[in-house]
C-alpha cells in the first residue's frame, strides 16, 4: 500500500510523510471505489481533521482539499453503511496490510456493532488476519460481543499477550486496551495456568506472571506465581 495514504500521530516519524499524495486524489463514483479507498479517504479525514497542512500548500489549495475532503468522507461513511453480515468478511479478507487496524475504527464509528449479528463477528475475528490488539481497543465492540472476544481470550494461546498489557498498562492512556466483563478473574487465573503448562510459553511472560500482584480482576494466586517460577 506504498501508493496510498496511511496516517500517521504528530509523534510519528512518518508524519506528513503522506501529505504529498493527498494533493493528487480525485472523488470518485462511488461505485467506482472499494474498500481500501473508503480506509484510504478515513485517513486523509484524520489529517485534515487535526489541521494538518503541507508547508508548500497555499491558503487556497488547503480550503480546496478541505472541502474534497468533505467529499470522500461521505463516501466512507456510505460505504461502511452497506456492509452487512453478507459481505462483511469478504471485505476484511480484501484489506491491504496496514489498515486493518483502521476498520475496526470504522467500525465503531460507523455502529456497525448494531448491524453486524455476533455468529459473524465470531466468524470474522477467527479468520487469519486478525490482530489481537485491534479488537479491544474499542469499547463498543467489546461491549457488544463481549462472549465471542472471552472464548477468543480463553481459546488463543496468543492472547497472553493482551491480558498482560492490561494488567501493566497505564489507565490513563487513551489507548488502553478493553477486557469483557464475561471474562471473569476465574478465567483469567485458568488461562494463565493453562498458559505456564503449554509446551514453550515465553520467559518474559513467565517473569511478568511471576511478579503480578493479585487484584479484583487478576485474582493471582501464589500457586500460579510458584509453577511460572518453576518453568
Amino acid at each position: 500500500m506504498d501508493d496510498r495514504v496511511k496516517y500517521y500521530p504528530p509523534t510519528d516519524l512518518l508524519y506528513g510523510h503522506n501529505l504529498s499524495k493527498i494533493e493528487a486524489i480525485e472523488v470518485p463514483a462511488f461505485d467506482a471505489i472499494d474498500i481500501n479507498d473508503a480506509i484510504e479517504f478515513f485517513q486523509i479525514k484524520r489529517y485534515l481533521d487535526t489541521g494538518t497542512r503541507s508547508k508548500t500548500w497555499s491558503d487556497e489549495a488547503y480550503e480546496e482539499y478541505k472541502a474534497k475532503c468533505e467529499s470522500l468522507s461521505r463516501l466512507t461513511k456510505r460505504f461502511f453503511n452497506q456492509i452487512s453480515d453478507d459481505n462483511i468478511i469478504d471485505y476484511y479478507n480484501s484489506i491491504e496490510m496496514g489498515y486493518h487496524s483502521d476498520f475496526w475504527v470504522l467500525f465503531d464509528n460507523c455502529k456497525l456493532f448494531n448491524k453486524i449479528k455476533n455468529e459473524t463477528f465470531e466468524a470474522l475475528i477467527n479468520g487469519d488476519r486478525i490482530s489481537p490488539h485491534d479488537l479491544f481497543l474499542h469499547k463498543n465492540i467489546v461491549r457488544k460481543y463481549g462472549n465471542e472476544l472471552r472464548s477468543y481470550i480463553i481459546q488463543n494461546e496468543y492472547c497472553i499477550i493482551i491480558l498482560l498489557h492490561v494488567y501493566e498498562q497505564d489507565y490513563t492512556d487513551s489507548e488502553k486496551l478493553i477486557l469483557p466483563t464475561e471474562l471473569t478473574g476465574e478465567d483469567i487465573c485458568n488461562y494463565l495456568e493453562s498458559y505456564i503448562d503449554g509446551e514453550h510459553p515465553n520467559t518474559n511472560h513467565l517473569s511478568t506472571i511471576i511478579d503480578m500482584h493479585c487484584t479484583s480482576q487478576f485474582p493471582i494466586t501464589d500457586e500460579i506465581r510458584l509453577k511460572a517460577k518453576r518453568r
